[in-house]
């Protein structure tokens, strides 16, 4: 799927609920989770990303660890995401993109080309729509 699809299908969550969900340091942001417990879309995010508001990042890919109680206070300080609504997002020239949720969230996801000989279908992030 191309890029300008998944830009497509982002526009169709605005305004949604969503749900978290991590996978080591890949997020998994759940929709119409009320309908399917597994949602019936969703935007997959895999390293680098960061989780912000408009004064602090709180936390980002790189902080994952799995040494000791690090995973779980890694995680936890992904609580603002577990249940909100996404109002918007941007895609840049650069190929950013930025999703934005209630209460001034936003994660930050930069540009993160595959390397040449990659067989990946994605550079890092995409959208899936169940049928």
């Amino acid at each position: 799927m191309s890029r300008v699809s998944y830009l497509e299908l982002i526009k169709e969550l605005l305004g949604q609920s969503c749900e978290r969900t991590i996978a080591c340091n890949s997020i998994k942001l759940r929709f119409g989770c009320d309908n399917n417990p597994k949602g019936e879309s969703y935007i997959w995010i895999d390293a680098p990303w960061e989780l912000q508001t408009e004064t602090e990042l709180v936390t980002e890919s790189l902080d994952y660890t799995e040494e000791g109680n690090g995973f779980l206070d890694w995680s936890k300080k992904l609580d603002p995401l577990n249940e909100i609504v996404f109002v918007g997002f941007s895609f840049t020239e650069k190929k950013e993109l930025q999703l934005e949720f209630e209460g001034g969230y936003y994660l930050y996801v930069p540009y993160c080309p595959n390397k040449p000989d990659a067989d990946d279908w994605y550079e890092h992030w995409y959208v899936k729509k169940h049928s």
